[in-house]
Parts: structure tokens; C-alpha cells; sequence
């Protein structure tokens, strides 16, 4: 995805200045929160990226990420990941999560008290991404960090997929809990449009590209970034058109999404791909009427396209 200050970050000009202005508000001492919301591939780490490649004067960054475990659960995986890159600095980070040693009651506390060290010295942007994955412990401790001391230079700056927190997911109480707290700025970004669009793929081609292949591949993604990007990877930038192949990557990631869909989302894609885009509601219930008795299609469409 987009690195910090890749020529491919485009617009987003509100959105950064709200990540902006939570960081200004960190550097003069007053801690804060910010959730960014959005599709898979929408650009949520790009945003945050753009605005800590910007920031005025030292700051402890420290960055984790929850991973799609199924099998296991690594008790405050994110947290350990970030404070590893402080791995060389004086302040070691509290036992429990070097070496598992110590009661997991006691890390919230010890976890605060050493960001509160951290902060005393300079800012502190701890970042989160995909937060959706972390575990009730991750969850816990940065509650407790949120609700904590509100005159320290500290930041809080995580990711959420929308799409990745279904009906029941403990990130929904841990996102109403925290929209309560103060401080808190929550963020959602949105696709690209078609003129945004236009403009990454310039900063991707190396040149403005025909006007032909930004319809064609604003009708695929919708002004997914992500998706943009892995479209046009190794494309000659006078192309008018995509390929007839699509690369590896983007066919891989949307296998991926479609395969995370539930059986019955998965089936009624299959039966809209051969059917085309001219179904009405009632030729689709026709068509699954076999496969899928006793469902509620439009349902079933909010889950396939979510």
C-alpha cells in the first residue's frame, strides 16, 4: 500500500488535517484519539502515514498491527510488535510483554506507567492498524490508556476495516465505550472519486494516463486505492486499456474477500458473475430459488457487498 509521502497519496485534504490537527494537539500536551474507519484497501494507513511523515519535531512513533489468527490468540500481540521498536532504547518495555513474565492483570498499569515515561520525554504516536484483529487484551490496555491521564503527550491513532467487524464483534462495544471518552475523533474515509482516482495513477504511471483506462479502472475499483494500485502494476503508462489478465495480487486479494464472504454471499456471486449486470430482483430469485431456498436475497446482497 501507499508509503508514507508516496507520489500516489492524493487528495484526502480534510481527513489529513483532522490527523493533523489530533497530532497538534499531542505536541501541546494534550492526549488524544483517533479511529479511521473505512473498506479494506481504502487507504486508512496511508492517511496516517502521510501525517506522521509531517509531523514538527521528535517523536516516539511506535507502530503495531492486530494479525487474522484463527487457530490462536498472541495475548497483546499489537502492543508487543510496537514497543519492539523501542527494542534499543533505555526504556524497556514492561516484562509482560518482552518475556510473558509477570501477572496479565498488572499490564494495563505497568503498560501506562511506561508510556507516561515515554511521554514525558517527547510526543508519543502510538499507531494500531487493523484493530479489528487485536485481542481483548490489546483492547483493554488501550482503554486504559484512553481513559488515563489527559495532560500527557500521547496519541492514539488506530485502523479499523468496517468490514472485518461483523454483528457481535467486541470492537463494537470497545468503539462505543471509547466515542464516549474525551478526545476522541473519529474518522471515516471514504474511496476515491473518479477525478482522485485519475491523479494516483498519474503519481503510480509516472504520467497522466488516458482518460479511457481511469474510467475503465474507476468502473472496477470504485476508487480503491489499493485496488488501483495493483491494477496498473507494470502497465505501460501510454495503455488505454487494462489487460485482458489481471496481475497475481489483485486476483489473490479478491479471492481473498470473496472467501470471507458466508456460503451463501458466496453462492449468489457466483450466480450474479454468470448471470451479468442486466438481472432484475426477480430473475435472481428465480435463478437461486434451487440453491438457496428460504433466504433473504437482499440480505444476502448487503453481505456480498460489503
Amino acid at each position: 500500500m501507499t508509503v508514507a509521502g508516496g507520489t500516489d497519496f492524493v487528495g484526502r485534504h480534510r481527513e489529513l488535517a483532522a490527523v493533523r490537527d489530533v497530532l497538534r494537539a499531542v505536541q501541546s500536551g494534550a492526549a488524544s484519539t483517533l479511529v479511521v474507519t473505512g473498506e479494506a484497501g481504502v487507504g486508512k494507513t496511508a492517511l496516517i502515514d502521510k501525517a506522521l511523515a509531517t509531523l514538527d519535531g521528535d517523536w516516539h512513533v511506535l507502530r503495531g498491527a492486530g494479525l487474522p489468527l484463527s487457530s490462536m490468540s498472541v495475548p497483546f500481540l499489537a502492543l508487543r510488535s510496537a514497543m519492539a521498536a523501542l527494542s534499543g532504547d533505555s526504556r524497556v518495555p514492561p516484562s509482560p510483554l518482552t518475556d510473558g513474565a509477570g501477572p496479565h492483570s498488572q499490564v494495563p498499569l505497568e503498560v501506562d506507567a511506561w508510556i507516561s515515561g515515554l511521554a514525558g520525554d517527547k510526543p508519543v504516536a502510538l499507531v494500531v492498524d487493523d484493530l479489528h484483529w487485536a485481542d481483548q487484551g490489546t483492547l483493554d490496555v488501550l482503554m486504559y490508556l484512553i481513559a488515563g491521564r489527559r495532560d500527557r503527550r500521547l496519541g492514539l491513532l488506530a485502523t479499523v476495516r468496517r468490514d472485518e467487524a461483523p454483528e457481535g464483534h467486541p470492537m463494537h462495544r470497545w468503539l462505543a465505550d471509547v466515542r464516549r471518552m474525551p478526545a476522541f475523533t473519529p474518522l471515516t474515509l471514504a474511496p476515491l472519486d473518479r477525478v482522485e482516482t485519475g491523479h494516483q495513477l498519474a503519481g503510480i504511471l509516472g504520467a497522466r494516463p488516458h482518460e479511457s483506462l481511469v474510467d475503465e479502472i474507476f468502473e472496477h475499483t470504485q476508487g480503491n486505492s489499493y485496488f488501483n494500485r495493483l491494477l496498473v502494476t507494470d502497465l505501460d503508462p501510454t495503455a488505454r486499456r487494462l489487460p485482458q489478465h489481471y496481475p497475481d495480487d489483485l486476483e489473490a486479494a479478491v479471492l481473498a474477500n470473496w472467501h470471507g464472504l458466508p456460503g451463501g454471499a458466496r453462492e449468489l456471486t457466483k450466480v450474479i458473475a454468470i448471470g451479468g449486470r442486466g438481472l432484475t430482483g426477480r430473475d435472481l430469485a428465480e435463478l437461486v430459488a434451487d440453491r438457496l431456498p428460504a433466504v433473504d436475497l437482499t440480505e444476502l446482497l448487503d453481505v456480498a457487498t460489503s
